[in-house]
């Protein structure tokens, strides 16, 4: 299985086709171009980009200067779950509720899509599960626990040791995180870290 490198973080995380349980990367482009004045032709992530935006899955972000990318903008719980929707939702799609969670009702921004999240069994709740908090940073955490319901097979178990000094295996996403490690998604940093609850850039 061809797995991408998850440490560019959630934007290249998600340029993939989930297709028949394998993960294949677009393949980068003959005569790349650059998709955005702020992802010049020299970035490593430059085929991604471009690829997301031909595809529609990224429209970028409006600036005084214009529509840029914004690379090392923080991802938040509900651009995420705006990109999950454009990559993986059917056409179709109805919402099952109109307030699934205390915060997100019909009125708010991202509600079709977080909807779907939970449907899905993409979103984890927080505070009990009761509440999404659109605009609350996306942890490394929680990237963790999406690309394991993405992609993960049945019958994975955790290791007995944690492969981060810095993840214990009563943290909620000690399997996720631990996945993502044995997948090669994510290994972390250089110092035996996984900084669970760091934030997520765009493209990092």
């Amino acid at each position: 299985m061809k797995i991408p490198n998850l440490v560019r973080g959630a934007i290249l995380a998600l340029a993939v086709f989930v297709t028949a349980g394998a993960i294949v990367v677009p393949a980068a482009s003959a005569t790349p171009e650059a998709p955005y004045p702020d992802v010049p032709v020299t970035s490593s992530y430059t085929a991604q980009v471009q690829w997301m935006k031909d595809s529609h899955y990224t429209t970028g972000i409006q600036t005084s200067a214009g529509i840029r990318f914004k690379p090392t903008a923080k991802m938040t719980r509900g651009s995420m779950a705006a990109q999950l929707y454009r990559m993986y939702a059917p056409d179709n799609y109805t919402p099952s509720s109109k307030k699934p969670y205390k915060d997100v009702t019909v009125n708010s921004k991202y509600y079709k899509e977080i909807t779907w999240m939970k449907d899905r069994g993409l979103a984890n709740g927080i505070k009990n599960g009761s509440k999404f908090y659109s605009s609350k940073k996306l942890t490394r955490a929680e990237l963790s626990y999406i690309g394991y319901k993405l992609a993960a097979k049945s019958g994975y178990k955790a290791p007995a040791t944690s492969p981060f000094k810095d993840v214990v295996k009563t943290n909620k996403f000690y399997k996720t995180i631990s996945w993502m490690n044995a997948t090669k998604m994510n290994t972390g940093y250089s110092d035996g870290t996984y900084r669970p609850n760091g934030g997520v850039n765009r493209a990092q």
